[in-house]
């Protein structure tokens, strides 16, 4: 069933979905045959990881010029390129955001190529959209929720925490493939609040 779900996935060609997934089963694995000593590392590695994701994402292509030849890949060119534009407004804009759905206006991405004008990257559009404080306020969601999730899943609270907090843990990467993650990704919205759920009701058994 793995290698089935794999080649499908290849098959399609998303990098990034490739990516997670094979991503997906090692942590799965170090998290279920090694759990005491993952439980000791933990230390509020999800949180840890979006707060990275969140900074690379927006100072790399501010630091580092366009590495992808048009010519040869003119797809992770022009997904640079949004990386870019995205994150010059972010830095130029930290306190106000463009407003949702207002990424394309805000960036002029008219004038960067082939690919659809959608940010190509969830951390770039909540930033341009919204601003850093609403950026940082989901990120701390989200990496609070995956940290609670673990916990959850260690002291034999909840076993579908596993599953869901690694989910959760993979959307950076698999939120660069999708041209507009946070509109058409429903299954991320639907992980999110089974996550909410989970840990709402494990904390309260009274719920259940």
């Amino acid at each position: 069933m793995l290698l089935y779900i794999f080649f499908v996935i290849y098959h399609n060609e998303s990098r990034a979905a490739v990516v997670s997934y094979l991503l997906s089963i090692l942590i799965i694995f170090i998290m279920y045959y090694g759990e005491n000593y993952v439980k000791i590392l933990w230390m509020r590695f999800g949180l840890l990881i979006y707060l990275i994701s969140t900074i690379t994402y927006i100072l790399l292509p501010l630091v580092i010029e366009n590495p992808f030849d048009q010519d040869i890949n003119n797809s992770l060119h022009v997904r640079w390129e949004l990386m870019y534009r995205g994150a010059e407004y972010i830095y130029g804009n930290p306190l106000i955001g463009s407003g949702l759905g207002e990424f394309d206006r805000a960036t002029s991405t008219a004038t960067i190529g082939y690919l659809p004008t959608t940010p190509h990257n969830w951390i770039i559009q909540l930033g341009v959209e919204t601003g850093i404080l609403g950026l940082i306020l989901f990120v701390l969601l989200v990496g609070t929720l995956i940290d609670q999730l673990v916990i959850l899943y260690q002291e034999d609270k909840a076993d579908w925490a596993l599953p869901i907090s690694v989910s959760l843990l993979l959307f950076p990467i698999s939120g660069l493939g999708p041209s507009d993650v946070l509109v058409n990704t429903q299954i991320f919205w639907i992980i999110l609040n089974l996550a909410i759920i989970i840990t709402i009701v494990s904390k309260n058994p009274r719920w259940e």
